[in-house]
């Protein structure tokens, strides 16, 4: 009884605790007057399907535009990238899952939907907006249309850059992926 005690306050200990503190942290970290517009967190679960309830939160508060919504394939390619345990391999269970592939795509898309939001945010600071000078605001129209044309495709096909990026470096054994093996298939049945 006194082991399971134990090991019940270790695991409330690191898991639980160890968890909210980092995001307490994290929070002020990025929410610091001193770190707007000048970083941008990019976290494998921001657009999973159990980060959810915070993702619609934080669009409501920052009033996000619609076409930053992922699409369900995304946030499911996301669920499996999440659920990936963190070690330093990956085993036959997590390469039957694709976990690898998943965690790639998603922090490709993850990273895309992250920059589109940080633009977002930047033109909305009328402020900070008008202060930059005229090269670098068409700098970042720039990269912003680049984006948007990427992430119109990621919501299609999540796996699109992967694939193509397999292709082009002439990565040998490997298989074009597209959403449709995540939804659906007998290796993710935590997924609806």
């Amino acid at each position: 009884m006194v082991v399971a005690r134990v090991n019940s306050i270790l695991v409330l200990n690191t898991d639980i605790f160890l968890k909210r503190v980092r995001q307490l942290l994290y929070n002020g970290f990025y929410d610091s007057f001193k770190a707007t517009h000048k970083v941008q967190g990019n976290r494998v679960y921001d657009l999973a399907l159990s980060n959810d309830g915070h993702r619609l939160e934080q669009k409501n508060s920052e009033k996000l535009p619609s076409y930053l919504d992922p699409s369900p394939v995304m946030q499911r390619v996301a669920e499996v990238a999440f659920d990936m345990a963190t070690t330093l391999w990956f085993d036959k269970a997590a390469t039957e899952r694709l976990s690898l592939e998943s965690l790639i795509a998603c922090g490709q898309f993850t990273t895309c939907y992250n920059l589109l939001k940080y633009i977002y945010n930047l033109k909305a600071d009328q402020q900070v907006y008008s202060a930059l000078s005229d090269d670098y605001k068409k700098r970042v129209e720039e990269i912003e249309q680049k984006l948007m044309t990427d992430y119109s495709q990621f919501k299609v096909d999540p796996y699109f850059l992967f694939n193509f990026l397999g292709e082009k470096f002439g990565v040998t054994g490997g298989k074009v992926l597209t959403g449709s093996v995540i939804t659906g298939s007998a290796n993710f049945p935590f997924i609806k």
